[in-house]
């Protein structure tokens, strides 16, 4: 009797150890294996824990793994501190982890076909450029100075066929051009540098409301993954002011008659 007695008190002390490794862990946040992944992907997820003073810390007890939508796939672990994701469907979905009572999480992009910059983001220009106060979207104004152009900076992740598709509003018909450059020479396939001559119809306003903003979709061109330059320029002084909201360069080209695009690119960019 005495010794079930101290086999049982042993028991609840290691219980209570085990507990107690467990509330050890303070933070933990999920490393994932790529940036992305596609439909026909595995993603790998790592939960790496971190103790009151922010050093790292082996995982003592099993990561409990869980998604934000269960329609985007499925999610199972297969070690105590690692899970793989492998998705169904296109869109964001965001991954909880948990260890004790930590938690972390971390939202992917699933098959993301849409690399986008917000308008008011630029990295150069060479001419004033203002906000558009009391817009629909956080938007800036492109004067119709001659010779104006506005730079932003854009990494695309793989070669393939991109196209430009912008979200503009403007009263009156105007034209600009688009060129976009890369950072560093690159294959002789990628058609970066050619110039698109863009005539923007009027949109039915500057875009105050959300009905005066329309997409522009411009031809595909071919472009290998890197560091990449778009500029929008107005060298001829054409006529008229143009509202930006944001860039955007699509793949494939089907995914520009998508009803939904302009909220897809509006979520990405955090309108």
């Amino acid at each position: 009797m005495r010794n079930n007695k101290v086999l049982l008190v042993c028991l609840i002390g290691l219980a209570m150890l085990l507990v107690g490794c467990g509330s050890d862990v303070h933070k933990v946040i999920i490393e994932p294996s790529a940036e992305r992944v596609d439909m026909d992907e595995e993603l790998i997820l790592t939960a790496i824990g971190f103790d009151e003073e922010g050093r790292m810390m082996a995982l003592d007890t099993r990561a409990y793994w869980s998604l934000s939508d269960e329609h985007m796939g499925d999610i199972k672990a297969v070690s105590r501190d690692q899970a793989v994701f492998r998705p169904i469907r296109e869109g964001s979905v965001t991954i909880y982890v948990k260890v004790g009572k930590a938690t972390g999480n971390l939202t992917v992009d699933v098959g993301q076909k849409i690399i986008a910059v917000r308008a008011d983001k630029y990295i150069d220009t060479n001419s004033k450029i203002s906000k558009l106060n009391d817009s629909a979207y956080p938007a800036i104004v492109q004067t119709n100075q001659e010779g104006s152009w506005i730079a932003w900076e854009i990494e695309l992740p793989r070669k393939s066929f991109y196209t430009p598709v912008i979200l503009y509003a403007c009263d009156k018909s105007v034209t600009r051009e688009l060129v976009i450059e890369p950072e560093e020479p690159l294959s002789v396939d990628d058609q970066s540098g050619l110039i698109q001559q863009i005539t923007f119809p009027a949109s039915g306003g500057m875009g105050k409301v959300k009905d005066e903003w329309q997409t522009m979709v411009l031809e595909p061109v071919f472009l290998d993954a890197g560091h990449y330059r778009i500029y929008l320029q107005n060298s001829n002084g054409s006529a008229g002011n143009l509202s930006l909201a944001w860039i955007a360069l699509v793949y494939p080209i089907e995914l520009t008659e998508d009803d939904y695009l302009i909220t897809t690119v509006n979520k990405l960019v955090g309108f």
